[in-house]
């Protein structure tokens, strides 16, 4: 796997995770993501008390069950990297049943090291921080919950990625940076790849199944207001194929239709109901209207 793609899917995972939870560079944090992925794929994870080189370890069964542990001696922010490390592992699809996180230089070390730098510090939030919001290195170490020499990393790979300058200058640049001797000098050369880095942003788009995803997690229910293709009774048949249990149903009064899922599990009908009731209301008379 390339560096190129390591770094996509990187990106994909988190841009959608940002896009869904209307996540800006400011308010990001790992654990947001973290959180979600590792609830969402029910990955166990634990700390554990084991010789203090394996910061962390990561266990496929044989029925696909993955489980990540950390070293609960280390440091907060190292525990941090090892957690995204191992997640790595997984979100990558390596080959292979047990990861230790070690200094191996493998591919698939390798590999998981990019991606937790980026789920760390994602381009879009390094953009937003340091030439927007005008973090200093410090602030950044703090507010990304980094080590510093895992933050010194990540800065030189986001640079060499995006721009052309050469290794001796951008770790003059980072230096610089750290010590707030030339700050602007990183701004500078962050805003020469701005428009990519933005680019590549707005390139991951966000799905209907995925914010059908996010609403039955929130509320048990969604409606046409939130995602139109419910009106469309051959989406439903499909996303039925993902979400099997779900019940569909409509709402109609004054002249106007809303269409609505829900998990039976979680809601009954006549509560479900009730919600698209509701939204329908608001749909009609406050002007929320399905474009």
């Amino acid at each position: 796997m390339t560096f190129h793609h390591v770094i996509k899917i990187a990106q994909n995972f988190i841009y959608k995770h940002m896009k869904l939870n209307d996540k800006s560079a400011d308010q990001y944090s790992y654990h947001s993501f973290f959180n979600d992925i590792t609830e969402k794929l029910d990955i166990i994870v634990m700390e554990h008390d084991l010789n203090n080189e394996i910061a962390g370890l990561s266990i496929k069964d044989a029925q696909g069950n993955f489980s990540i542990s950390y070293q609960k001696t280390h440091h907060k922010y190292r525990q941090n990297f090892t957690k995204c490390h191992e997640l790595g592992h997984f979100l990558l699809e390596h080959k292979g049943s047990v990861f230790t996180y070690s200094k191996d230089n493998t591919p698939q070390e390798l590999e998981a090291n990019i991606f937790a730098s980026i789920l760390l510090a994602p381009d879009i939030v390094l953009l937003g921080k340091i030439v927007y919001y005008k973090k200093t290195f410090q602030e950044l170490l703090s507010e990304l919950e980094m080590s510093r020499d895992a933050l010194h990393i990540r800065l030189k790979q986001f640079l060499n990625y995006h721009t052309t300058l050469h290794d001796d200058e951008i770790i003059l640049i980072i230096q610089s940076y750290l010590t707030r001797k030339a700050p602007d000098d990183i701004i500078y050369a962050i805003k020469q790849a701005e428009k990519s880095i933005i680019e590549e942003y707005q390139a991951v788009t966000i799905q209907p199944i995925d914010f059908i995803d996010r609403f039955l997690k929130q509320n048990n229910i969604v409606t046409s207001v939130d995602v139109k293709e419910l009106a469309d009774k051959h989406f439903i048949e499909n996303i039925k194929q993902v979400f099997p249990n779900i019940v569909s149903d409509f709402y109609f009064d004054y002249g106007k239709t809303l269409y609505y899922i829900y998990q039976p599990d979680n809601t009954t009908a006549t509560q479900a109901r009730q919600s698209a009731k509701n939204a329908h209301f608001n749909m009609v008379f406050l002007n929320l209207k399905i474009e």
